[in-house]
């Protein structure tokens, strides 16, 4: 049950997320957006993906090292510092992992957050034309209560998944587990170019994806054929019933629906998810199934591991 304090909370991480930040001429502290430019270097000699210029990240958000974060606290526009930095034994980079390396470091600038006040003026940003209060926490319930259930849903998903994961014994294609590793590397080089990131030279081995992408290619053969078996094959009308649910979110819903049928790919995502959900069905209705109770504020907390 949603109630008024998750709907306080939910109003809250909404003004969080506009935060405007203002630049200042204090020493930079945690929750502080700072832009840099810096220069990494090992043994003497700067190594790919060590160096940026007016890269901004918010301190203590948990972006950066703990090092890099610690080094640019208490630092003003316009100021250098060049500190160590001890890269963790497990981190991602692998040419790097391990090693110490010397960065040098330049404040272009300094952000204080501003969180917009509840007022009129904000509820009318969130899309509440008349700028009513009450009027935005009815909204904020209404989608609140669709996130709700989708993460519900996404949970019991990743349970039945991970059971099935658990239950099958059959050894997978490496050519397949091969083909989607390196697909999952693909395509995190592009997310990361999409934030802004210099990937040409930073190396993404696609075998940091092989348990991933192993467990994705056992499920998808099994889910197959489970579909197969138990002519679980979605209908036109679950089809319609998914995507109507994704387009109650939009202001004309009716529009949404037409437009996201008519497009091939995304059509086609809407089957698969549909399947899946079948799949869960028919699982559960072979399962004991025990549940398990939670307030909104920590399944909030918990969006759990995808399938």
């Amino acid at each position: 049950e949603i109630t008024e304090a998750d709907i306080d909370r939910t109003i809250e991480t909404l003004r969080k997320q506009r935060t405007a930040f203002e630049d200042v001429s204090r020493p930079s502290q945690k929750g502080d957006r700072v832009m840099v430019d810096f220069i990494g270097e090992i043994d003497g000699v700067p190594f790919t993906g060590g160096s940026s210029e007016n890269y901004s990240f918010v301190l203590g958000d948990g972006s950066m090292l703990k090092e890099f974060d610690e080094a640019a606290t208490n630092m003003k526009s316009g100021e250098t510092k060049t500190f160590p930095l001890q890269f963790p034994q497990d981190y991602h980079g692998k040419d790097v992992a391990g090693k110490l390396a010397s960065f040098k470091i330049k404040i272009r600038s300094v952000g204080e957050p501003k969180i917009p006040a509840l007022d009129e003026a904000f509820v009318k940003t969130m899309g509440i034309a008349s700028g009513d209060l009450a009027t935005f926490r009815d909204d904020v319930k209404k989608n609140l209560s669709r996130e709700v259930t989708t993460r519900c849903k996404t949970r019991t998903k990743t349970a039945v998944m991970d059971a099935l994961n658990q239950w099958a014994s059959f050894e997978v294609p490496k050519a397949l587990v091969q083909s989607e590793s390196q697909r999952m590397a693909d395509s995190t080089r592009e997310d990361m170019t999409a934030r802004g990131m210099n990937m040409k030279d930073v190396p993404i081995p696609a075998d940091l994806f092989t348990e991933q992408a192993t467990r994705r290619v056992k499920l998808g053969l099994l889910v197959g054929e489970i579909v197969r078996i138990k002519e679980l094959r979605p209908t036109e009308a679950q089809i319609r019933a998914f995507v109507e649910e994704l387009g109650s979110a939009y202001e004309k819903p009716e529009a949404f629906v037409n437009w996201f049928l008519g497009q091939p790919k995304q059509r086609a995502e809407a089957e698969a998810v549909v399947i899946e959900d079948n799949v869960v069905t028919w699982a559960l209705s072979q399962a004991k199934v025990v549940d398990n109770p939670m307030t909104v504020e920590a399944l909030m907390a918990d969006a759990g591991q995808t399938a």
